[in-house]
This record gives C-alpha cells, structure tokens and sequence, in this order.
C-alpha cells in the first residue's frame, strides 16, 4: 500500500475541490468544485499508474508501514490509545518501496451549464448518467457523447454533454444519490428541502421539508426500501418506500436526534436543607408569627405536592444529542452512506459523551441497523475528530480465519471494507475487526470533503485545500474480493446490484449522433447513359419516413423532373422480390415509381 499525492491543479489555482466520484469499474475519475477563472466546475480525469525511474521514486510518495517496525511520537501515540493501535498501520516517513506513479490524464470539461461552485457529481449505479448539484440552485443530468477527433477522422472521443437540467431548489445543492436502477436521484440542499426526481420525466415526484436547517447529506439504499437525509440542525431521518405502481413515495419512519440521560436527583437533599434553614429562622420569630408561617406552608404544599412530584421526575432526565452542531462540526457535507448489502448505514458527526469524563465529548461515526432505526448499533471513534464522509468499498471480500482475539465489527460471512474523511485524516476500517487497518493523518491541510474507491484498487480523497491523495492497494491487500457467481447466499437484490458493478461499460453507455438514423439501408443505382457511376449520399429521416438521394455534386437524382437515362433504382434488402415497382417520396413529397433492373447494379451503404 502506498499514498501518493500529485502536485497539481485539479481547479484553478488550488480552488477547492468539493466532490469526486469514480466511474463503475474503470479508472475514470470526475472531479468537481471551485474555479474562479477558467469556470470550469466538473472535470474528467484517467488515472493511471506508471512505471518511473527507481533513482527518482522517492518524490512525491508516502509509504504506510505498521507501527511496531516503526515508533510513533508521543502526541500521536496518545490521540490512538481510543482505538488501541497496536496492529493497524500510520504513515511514516517516505521510504523507496514501488517504483509506480499516480498520473492523472485529463480527458474533457463539462462546461455550458453551471454557473456556480458544483459542490457534488456522482455516476449513475450503470453508468449511463452524471449527476451534479451546483450552487446555482440545480442539479444537472449528464450522458456520454462520441465525437471524432478530426473531421473525417474515424477515432473518436467521448465527451459529455447536459441531458437534463432539475430546477426546483431555492438554495445551493449539497448532496445527491442515486438509487439501484439509476431512475431516481435524490438531492439535499441548504434550502432545508430533500428531492426526489424522476430523471426520464426530469420532474420532483417527492419533497420533504422537515430539517430545520441545512441539509448536508442524503444516502439511498441499495434495496431501494429506504433512504436517509442528515442536516446541521443535529438530526438524521428514515423514510420507507410505499413502492407505489406509479412513482415512488417516501413517508416519514423515524428520527435519530437525541436520547434521555437519568442523572441522580439531588433535590430532596436540597429541600431538607431549606426546612431546617426555614424552620431555624421562623424560631427567632414570635410565636404568632411562626403559626401563621406554618399554616401557610402546609396550604402551599397540600396545593403544589403533585406538581412538586412531577417535576422533581422532570430534574431526573437530561438529553444528549447524538450529533454534533455546526459550532463542534464546521463543514459544507455530512455525507453518510449505506453499505453494499443495506444491513447497516453509518452517519458521521456523531458525538457522545467521554465515559471519563461527562463534560467532554468523543467524535465518533454512528453505525444503525437497518432492523431498528431508533438508535445506533455501534459506534466507532475518530480521534477527537469531527468526521464528515464515509464510503464502502463497492466490492465485498472473502473472510479470513485469524487467531487475533480482536472482535469483529459485525458478525458477517463476509467483509465489507469502509473509508471514514474526517477535518485531517482518513481511517480505513473493514467489518471483521473493531480496529482500523490503516490511519492516515495530516495528509490534508483543510478538511477532507470525499471520498471514491476504484473497485479493491484504489482509494480518492478530495479536500478543501485543492489536492486529491490516491492510495494504491496490492492485489488482494484488502481481501480477497468476491465473484457475483460466488455470492450463494439468498438475496436477489443484493446479486442483482453486485452483478452490475462488473457489468458496467462505458462504451455501451455512449449515445452517438447517428443512433437514431437508419443505418442498415442499401441503395442500388442503375448504371446511366453515360457509364459514370457517380456515388450517391443519403439522407434519411426515421420520423417522416423520407428519402433523398443526392450526387457527388449535391444534385437531387431521385426528382420527378429528372431525365430517363437517369432513372434509379432503389432496393431494400427486405422487400419482396415478387413486387414490380418501388415507391420512393422525394424531398418534395412527390411519389417516384422506379423500375427494377437486375443487371449493372452497385451497392451503397448510408454512412
């Protein structure tokens, strides 16, 4: 393993990068965020490794080895005794272990639609569609466009261009997701508003405005039952698809905000001390005076005993709120995420209570299962820092059979391997282990704003700073990943969206400009008079059904005005042969009867 970080300007200037996502099982990697000067907010990269001189493999490069060939400083080593580092991996200083360097290629810009900062782009789960969300209050629908690089030229590149554009937010968009069969997508935003869209009909078919405050992160599960939105106002809440036949609808399940703590109730001490501290001040009074004080006081407490009661219970509960504000957790997202399988999400920028000491309070991510909703699972610290992305591994991994007595995460068949982005590191965890197997610190001088992983390969992260670090796995570093006909397990939806992963093409998903022509027509012209076999264009158009012919030189050769000797004849390949006559409507719309010769005839082909 190794992390490497390129020195150069993804955006701008080192404007600040806010999203990045990979494409589905290849090395396409889009970046999206700031530019003040060129306004180029989203960009596509290919990143590939590349094989350098070894005199020169030192630059640039940080090499992670474990902790104990390697001691830690004594600041270090005490911020990881929370998550007891023994056995995961830190960065060290720089050492010559691979002689492979990340080389980022740029491909194209997506331009012509933004505005504004683009503060999310995600691909769609078949990599048909882009979607990113800009401060310009919209989120925009982007396909694959092929092109040739020349005119003439029969190499093409592909390109993206805006397929829809969905308006309906008042504030900058924060977030989105897609959902399994990539029809859906919803969208967060600081207008305090949640969307979902239908993308064929580029419609809202649902919205939900019950955060009291910026929404930072939206999630979609990989069963297509449930999705989650988390806001700044220190909240996170479920809604369940009703599966309606004819667009989805979401109603509202549950909220994760906050739970009661009961803390000893030292009222009643309190109240005797105030009787004796009465009672020693009413003897120093005359005796009239300490009768009408008494009378009073028995009145006063016949009359308020059962509110005294219920709020004496009251004083007993005191709430703690499950996540951090935006004064502990300054950040633009709060992106949270479910897993592969759907068993579990996590939510970050969670916090609770020091168990040494009350008055402080822990980092940690929220783990929730997706069986109960109303309270965390697990947690999993941070190292007193605040976290603001997770993200899962796409792939799933063989388990192994260790002899370490560390407890597994959750109790699985298998491993899911996850990144967690906090204000200056990056912890990867997998399920088999409550402890991290990599640590990555002080990589970032902002906070980290995402996350993408590239199959077992490679791990992106993105921060406000400008630079995106790459970590390279070995084959097999992380496990060993499943094959979709390995999963044996009964879960069709869980097989169904797997199985797409690797099915992902990205030529398939290109849209040509002459998709839509007929392109399987064969022409055939009868040799003229004057035996010049002049070549013949086509131009067809599907929706009126016409057909024109027209000659090197441009002139129409299928007109009703034109001579004998230039009759034509035109044949499908799948027309009757028993038929005499061919109808052909011109440009016109005049009707031509052509006559069939069978002799002298040349096949051309619509381009």
């Amino acid at each position: 393993m190794r992390i490497e970080i390129p020195q150069i300007f993804w955006h701008g200037n080192r404007d600040r990068i806010m999203s990045i996502d990979f494409y589905p099982n290849t090395n396409y990697l889009v970046t999206s965020g700031a530019e003040s000067e060129n306004k180029m907010y989203v960009k596509l990269w290919r990143i590939e490794e590349v094989l350098i001189d070894s005199s020169n493999s030192n630059q640039g490069q940080l090499n992670l080895q474990s902790t104990q060939n390697n001691p830690i400083n004594q600041n270090q080593e005490d911020q990881n005794n929370n998550i007891n580092n023994n056995n995961f991996q830190t960065l060290t200083d720089p050492e010559n272990n691979s002689n492979y360097r990340i080389k980022p290629v740029f491909e194209c810009e997506l331009n012509g639609a933004h505005i504004s900062t683009v503060n999310v782009c995600r691909f769609s789960p078949n990599g048909k569609y882009l979607a990113t969300g800009s401060d310009d209050n919209t989120v925009i629908i982007w396909v694959q466009k092929s092109r040739p690089t020349t005119f003439g030229s029969t190499e093409e590149k592909i390109s993206w261009c805006n397929y829809k554009i969905l308006r309906g937010h008042s504030g900058d968009v924060y977030d989105l997701s897609w959902n399994p069969d990539s029809k859906y997508l919803i969208s967060g935003s600081v207008d305090n508003y949640c969307m979902i869209w239908n993308i064929e009909k580029a419609k809202c078919v649902n919205r939900f405005m019950d955060h009291e405050h910026f929404v930072q992160g939206v999630s979609w599960d990989p069963r297509n039952k449930y999705i989650l939105t988390q806001s700044s106002d220190k909240s996170v809440r479920f809604y369940k698809n009703t599966q309606s036949k004819l667009e989805m609808k979401f109603i509202y399940i549950n909220q994760l905000k906050r739970f009661e703590i009961k803390n000893k109730n030292n009222n009643q001490n309190n109240n005797l001390n105030n009787n004796e501290n009465k009672i020693n001040n009413n003897n120093e009074r005359p005796e009239e005076n300490n009768k009408m004080m008494i009378e009073e006081e028995k009145n006063k407490n016949n009359n308020s005993y059962n509110n005294k009661k219920e709020n004496n219970q009251k004083n007993i509960l005191t709430y703690h709120y499950y996540f951090a504000d935006e004064d502990q957790c300054s950040t633009f997202v709060r992106r949270s995420c479910f897993s592969p399988d759907g068993k579990i999400c996590l939510l970050v920028s969670g916090v609770m209570q020091n168990p040494l000491d009350k008055n402080e309070l822990d980092f940690v991510v929220w783990g929730v299962s997706r069986k109960d909703f109303s309270r965390p699972k697990f947690y999993i610290p941070t190292l007193n820092k605040s976290s603001t992305c997770v993200r899962f591994c796409p792939l799933i991994f063989h388990k192994k059979k260790t002899d370490s007595n560390c407890p597994a995460l959750l109790d699985l068949n298998y491993v899911m391997v996850f990144a967690i982005g906090t204000n200056d590191s990056v912890f990867i965890y997998g399920t088999d282990s409550i402890q991290p197997r990599y640590a990555l610190t002080n990589i970032h001088y902002q906070s980290i704003t995402d996350l993408a992983w590239n199959g077992d390969k490679m791990l992106a992260i993105s921060s406000s700073d400008g630079y995106i670090s790459f970590v390279s796995f070995e084959k097999n570093e992380l496990g060993i990943p499943f094959k979709p006909e390995e999963i044996n397990w009964d879960d069709e939806k869980f097989k169904k969206q797997y199985q797409l992963y690797f099915d992902v093409d990205i030529k398939k998903n290109v849209m040509n400009n002459t998709q839509n022509m007929i392109t399987d027509v064969k022409i055939k012209k009868k040799k003229n008079i004057n035996g010049n076999n002049n070549n013949a264009n086509i131009n067809t158009d599907k929706n009126n059904e016409n057909v024109e012919i027209k000659n090197e030189g441009g002139n129409i050769i299928n007109d009703n005005n034109g001579s004998e000797n230039n009759e034509n004849k035109i044949e499908d390949d799948n027309n009757d042969k028993s038929k005499d006559d061919k109808e052909i409507i011109d440009k016109n719309g005049n009707i031509n009867e052509i006559k069939k010769n069978k002799n002298e005839n040349m096949e051309i082909e619509n381009p």
